[in-house]
């Protein structure tokens, strides 16, 4: 099995990476700059992975790349993935996130029709729900309230459009949100394990400021994520679309409480209003039974030990 990694550097490519290396795949990524590897430096000595340094919106470039390597299966994770990067540069959210898209399936339809794609969308084009305290399903509307989950919305729609006009096989993922080590710190689980690592290392004061801790999210591990794009590519129906989530919205001050039940150290919380979002959803929860029927997927990793994780290795780089 020969696979395509886009966005491969990443934090939930480099898992992927590492999932399908230990299956014994070839795989290959790319990666917009070169030096774009440091997650994936563990798995670059073995003979079956190779990157290549493209910018996914170069069209020729990923024709020509399709056409000479001759992929089984695209995973198209690349993109830009937080939200407040988005809203900061909403023209270069829907270049990266929707342009690239567009230039990966035109690539696919020149030069390689036959493989199956998995275009990974976001929970996040959910946006506002008629009832949050509902499981979202995937016959949700779309109805998005910032740049990124509007990028995302538009190239989940987009890869049905290639199903239906070009017959290409390409299967929707629709993640909630995802956690575990490598995980940059802007997203909240990190952004709290590193702190309380540099605090237990002495390395920051005890005080960490957050913003409102009544926000509720459906949180995976990234491994178990990772697991079910794999299952989506192998079972899931082309033109589907599939929830992956854990079916339970979790408060951030839940997380926060549990991170400081592990630290070695006394943390002091103190809210900051500059961290607060206008227009946060409150609270969401996704149903994956569409997954589970149709490909046995569920999360199989406790988030504790998900937070567990993660705090160890941040502790292990500060």
């Amino acid at each position: 099995m020969r696979s395509l990694i886009t966005g491969i550097g990443g934090f939930a490519g480099s898992h992927l990476a590492e999932l399908l290396v230990s299956r014994g795949e070839t795989v290959h990524g790319t990666v917009k700059d070169p030096s774009d590897t440091g997650l994936i430096g563990h798995l670059l000595d073995r003979k079956q992975i190779e990157v290549h340094a493209i910018d996914i919106r170069e069209s020729r470039a990923m024709v020509d790349l399709l056409a000479q390597e001759r992929y089984d299966r695209i995973y198209h994770l690349a993109g830009i993935t937080f939200i407040l990067d988005s809203v900061a540069s909403p023209e270069e959210t829907l270049d990266v996130n929707l342009g690239g898209t567009r230039a990966l399936f035109e690539a696919a339809r020149l030069s390689a029709p036959g493989a199956r794609i998995l275009c990974v969308s976001s929970a996040a084009a959910y946006g506002d729900l008629d009832d949050p305290g509902l499981p979202v399903e995937e016959s949700t509307p779309f109805r998005p309230n910032n740049p990124y989950g509007f990028s995302k919305a538009a190239g989940d729609l987009l890869a049905y459009q290639y199903v239906s006009q070009h017959g290409l096989h390409i299967v929707r993922a629709r993640p909630f949100n995802h956690t575990g080590p490598r995980q940059a710190p802007v997203f909240v689980c990190s952004e709290f394990a590193k702190a309380v690592a540099e605090i237990e290392a002495g390395r920051r004061t005890g005080e960490l400021k957050v913003g409102n801790l009544e926000v509720g999210r459906d949180f995976s591990d990234v491994r178990d994520i990772v697991r079910g794009y794999a299952l989506l590519l192998e079972k899931g129906a082309a033109g589907s679309a599939y929830n992956l989530s854990s079916g339970k919205s979790v408060k951030i001050g839940e997380i926060l409480e549990t991170l400081a039940g592990m630290a070695r150290a006394e943390i002091r919380i103190r809210q900051d209003p500059g961290k607060l979002r206008p227009g946060e959803v409150l609270s969401i929860a996704g149903s994956s039974g569409k997954a589970l029927r149709e490909t046995g997927w569920r999360p199989n990793i406790p988030f504790e030990q998900t937070l567990r994780d993660l705090l160890d290795w941040w502790r292990a780089r500060v």
